[in-house]
C-alpha cells in the first residue's frame, strides 16, 4: 500500500492505494459476505487469480496465513472484530483504491448494523462499523478525483435498493435506516458514475443495468467474476 496525493483545490488528500499486478489472461472477482464461513471462502479463492471480498468476513483471520495479501483483499463490513480486523495483511482500510491492472476500483467499507440493539459492545458490535464522518468526507472528495472504473462497497447505495428491489433489512419492514455510509455512496454516484458497482451487506443476489450503470448486489459468498463471466470460476 502507498499513499497517493490528490488535491481538491488547496487541500491535499492522501489516498490509500493498493495495486494488484495481473496478466492479461488472469481472472479475478468480487466475493460476497462470509460471516465466518471461511472454508467456503477459501475454496472460492482457489478459482480466482485475485479477489476482493466485500466485508462481513468476521474471521478467524488465522485461516488467511497462506492467502497472498497482494492478490486477495478484504473490505471491512459492519460485522467485524475491530480493531483486530486490521491486524491481517489481507484487510483494507475503510476507503481507498485498488488498482487491478489498468482498472481503478474505489472501495468504501462499513455499514450500519440494524440489529445492534441485540448485540454486546466490544464483543459482537463495534463502533468502527462505519468510518468516522471526516473519513467519509475525504472518501467522497477522493472518489471524485480518482474517477474509478468500479465502485466496490459493503453497504449498498440507495439506487440498488430501488433498481434491484432489495428487501428491507430493517427490523420494522418496509422501512430502512439510511446509514451515513449509504448517504455517502449516494453522494458519490450523484457526483460521478463508474461502470459498475459491487456491494454486499444485503445478502441478496441481484443485478440491474440502467443509465449506463451496472449495480450488482452479492449474496452471501456469491462470486462475481471480473472483467467477464467465466462459468468455470463463478460460485464454485
Amino acid at each position: 500500500m502507498e499513499l497517493v496525493s490528490h488535491f481538491w483545490g488547496p487541500q491535499e488528500i492522501e489516498v490509500p492505494w493498493f495495486t494488484i499486478d495481473i496478466e492479461p489472461d488472469e481472472v479475478g472477482g468480487f466475493i460476497g459476505d462470509v460471516h465466518g464461513n471461511t472454508t467456503t471462502y477459501l475454496r472460492k479463492t482457489r478459482h480466482l487469480d485475485w479477489s476482493i471480498q466485500v466485508g462481513d468476513f468476521w474471521g478467524p483471520f488465522s485461516v488467511l496465513r497462506d492467502l497472498n495479501p497482494t492478490r486477495h483483499l478484504i473490505l471491512p463490513g459492519n460485522h467485524e472484530i475491530f480493531p483486530k480486523f486490521w491486524e491481517s495483511s489481507n484487510t483494507l482500510p475503510h476507503w481507498g483504491v485498488v488498482q487491478i491492472g489498468t482498472v481503478k476500483a474505489f472501495f468504501l467499507g462499513g455499514g450500519l448494523s440494524v440489529d445492534r440493539g441485540g448485540r454486546t459492545p466490544g464483543k459482537d458490535w463495534f463502533p468502527d462499523e462505519e468510518a468516522p464522518f471526516g473519513q467519509l468526507y475525504l472518501a467522497y472528495l477522493a472518489y471524485q478525483l480518482v474517477k474509478p472504473n468500479v465502485l466496490v462497497c459493503h453497504e449498498a447505495p440507495s439506487l440498488s435498493l430501488e433498481w434491484n428491489k432489495l428487501k428491507p433489512m430493517s427490523l420494522d419492514p418496509p422501512f430502512h435506516i439510511k446509514s451515513t455510509t449509504m448517504q455517502t455512496l449516494d453522494l458519490m454516484l450523484s457526483a460521478y458514475r463508474p461502470e459498475t458497482v459491487y456491494h454486499g451487506h444485503w445478502h441478496q443476489s441481484a443485478q440491474c443495468r440502467k443509465e449506463g450503470l451496472l449495480i450488482r448486489s452479492l449474496g452471501i459468498l456469491d462470486v462475481q467474476v471480473y472483467p467477464h463471466e467465466d462459468p468455470r470460476r463463478t460460485n464454485r
